[in-house]
């Protein structure tokens, strides 16, 4: 019995660490993303119109996934009951590498263009995986990045019509673009087509879905490393919702809580990431770690 004591304490004990490193590294590497975008997206039609266009199939989000809706006067703090601002749905328009294309090659001209992609940190449910002992499949943590688009401002600004068709060819042709991307307006006004000829649509396309880049898209960072987020239980400490007032009928976070406030020139993001790892004894090996990411909608 004493053997076995310690044996239970030990592999708890492992169990709390492997919560608690893995939880917290995940936590600083999406505070990361957040405090590096280029814009953020909320509850609203511009933001909604943007999750709906996004290409999820291969990881859909769970049921309960939302976007935050931001409160540009409150302090940052607790929803007021009644006033459900809280998601778990973070969606975010980052900068990339530019790359470069031959404008004049008479004059060797080189031009930079920017490229932008989607980035979606969303939970989503394995329907193959159980990482805790209980009856629900893993609920995992997904972070999505899109294709990139280069800068539809950028390339219809350059004002010789010759280099301007010779960006639009080496972006299409060397770089694989097939889009531009104006972040800037709702996604139905967004995205413009370009082809090998050097042509840019006159109009925006409508219904464009922006695809997963697998290449670059960081996918699933949880289940993988054997952990898991915590669903809400608020019969249990370590998890309870502490942003969101919403009683578990009408809503819960699952792990993942997002609050924003601010206007769009200082946003503030609180976040809170909540996992937990398979645990031999009954007790909820369960860690949580609380951020707060500071923005600048460009």
């Amino acid at each position: 019995q004493a053997l076995t004591s310690v044996r239970d304490s030990t592999d708890t004990l492992a169990s709390y660490r492997r919560a608690q490193r893995g939880g917290e590294r995940l936590a600083y590497q999406i505070h990361g993303l957040a405090s590096t975008a280029r814009k953020l997206y909320v509850r609203g039609t511009t933001g909604n119109a943007y999750l709906t266009a996004l290409d999820l199939t291969l990881r859909p989000p769970a049921a309960n996934a939302r976007l935050p809706l931001t409160e540009e006067y409150e302090p940052l703090g607790r929803d007021a009951v009644g006033v459900p601002q809280t998601g778990n749905v973070m969606l975010l328009a980052t900068e990339t590498d530019p790359v470069t294309c031959l404008a004049d090659p008479a004059v060797s001209k080189i031009l930079y263009v920017d490229l932008y992609r989607m980035l979606c940190v969303y939970p989503s449910e394995s329907a193959t995986k159980v990482v805790v002992r209980r009856a629900e499949n893993g609920l995992d943590l997904i972070v999505w990045a899109s294709a990139a688009y280069p800068s539809h401002a950028q390339v219809a600004a350059i004002t010789s019509l010759a280099e301007r068709t010779r960006v639009v060819r080496a972006l299409y042709s060397t770089h694989g673009c097939r889009y531009l991307w104006n972040p800037d307006v709702p996604a139905d006004q967004a995205f413009f087509a370009i082809d090998a000829a050097g042509t840019i649509a006159g109009t925006a396309e409508l219904g464009h879905e922006m695809p997963e880049d697998l290449a670059v898209s960081p996918g699933s960072r949880l289940i993988q490393t054997k952990l898991q987020l915590a669903r809400t239980d608020a019969t249990i400490h370590q998890r309870r919702a502490v942003l969101t007032a919403e009683s578990a009928a009408e809503w819960v976070p699952n792990g993942f809580e997002l609050k924003v406030v601010g206007s769009s020139s200082q946003r503030k993001v609180w976040m809170r990431l909540t996992v937990e790892a398979q645990s031999v004894t009954p007790r909820e090996a369960a860690h949580d770690t609380t951020l707060i990411a500071s923005l600048r909608d460009l």
